[in-house]
């Protein structure tokens, strides 16, 4: 037996990428898909050896995104939404975008699709885009503000889009976050605000924050220090309620009663 006969797939890929002078000694039926896309990509003139077949979504983008001459042997159903997004995104990605199935896309996939194409907003579903995927194509693309369900943004998505985009801050409704929410519009986790959005804290319903969301609010806004004194919310009650302290524990024999 060869010694040769021992190299799977990705051996042979990897050499031929390097060495082609190998060729002649490669069985060529070991290579899988994720083996042809990268071997191609650098040695195109192996593809008379090539079994398209095998070649799924993911492959057939790495392989088009350097070698769009194959185009003619790909299979498109096996794209996916991420794939087409992938591709159409990629150098040489217009010249696909006649075979895509925009119906495959979800709203990530669009959300960067539409940042680099926009022409294509006329196939897009508008209502396959979350909170996270607008905040994503608005900071690329305000011209798409008219289109979107602000009611979908969290306080997460808010801050990220007001702080690229500050001219949709009047967008907001403020009304609609609580508690640690407030916080999560103007903080992510560091010691410093980082959005437009603190200057209308004050819409929002303060009765809900906590005595440490508290201080997140008027490290930024002290003017607010009135509404924080005069505040009756029962904070101690919180922290009890949070610790379990005053939770009723229901006896043994009562839980497992209606087992028996």
């Amino acid at each position: 037996m060869s010694n040769w006969s021992q190299l799977g797939g990705h051996d042979w890929s990897y050499l031929l990428e390097h060495q082609p002078r190998f060729a002649d000694r490669c069985d060529w039926s070991k290579l899988e898909g994720c083996d042809w896309a990268p071997l191609l990509h650098m040695q195109p003139q192996f593809a008379a050896h090539c079994d398209w077949s095998k070649l799924d979504g993911c492959n057939w983008v790495g392989l088009l995104e350097t070698q769009p001459q194959f185009a003619e042997f790909c299979d498109w159903d096996k794209l996916d939404g991420t794939d087409w997004a992938n591709l159409i995104c990629s150098a040489y990605g217009l010249e696909f975008a006649e075979h895509c199935d925009w119906g495959k896309l979800d709203g990530e996939d669009w959300s960067r699709v539409l940042s680099r194409h926009p022409r294509f907003a006329d196939k897009c579903d508008w209502s396959k885009l979350d909170g996270c995927d607008w905040a994503e194509l608005l900071s690329d693309r305000a011209e798409f503000a008219e289109k979107c369900d602000w009611g979908k943004l969290d306080a997460i998505n808010w801050r990220r889009l007001v702080s690229i985009r500050p001219e949709f801050v009047d967008r907001c409704d403020m009304g609609k976050f609580t508690g640690g929410q407030i916080v999560l519009l103007f903080r992510d986790g560091g010691r410093r605000p980082v959005s437009g959005l603190a200057h209308r804290v004050d819409e929002c319903d303060l009765t809900t924050l906590g005595v440490s969301d508290w201080c997140n609010v008027l490290a930024v806004r002290p003017d607010l220090v009135g509404a924080f004194e005069a505040s009756t919310h029962d904070w101690a009650a919180d922290e009890k309620l949070v610790s379990g302290e005053d939770a009723e524990m229901m006896p043994a024999e009562e839980f497992f009663k209606d087992a028996e």
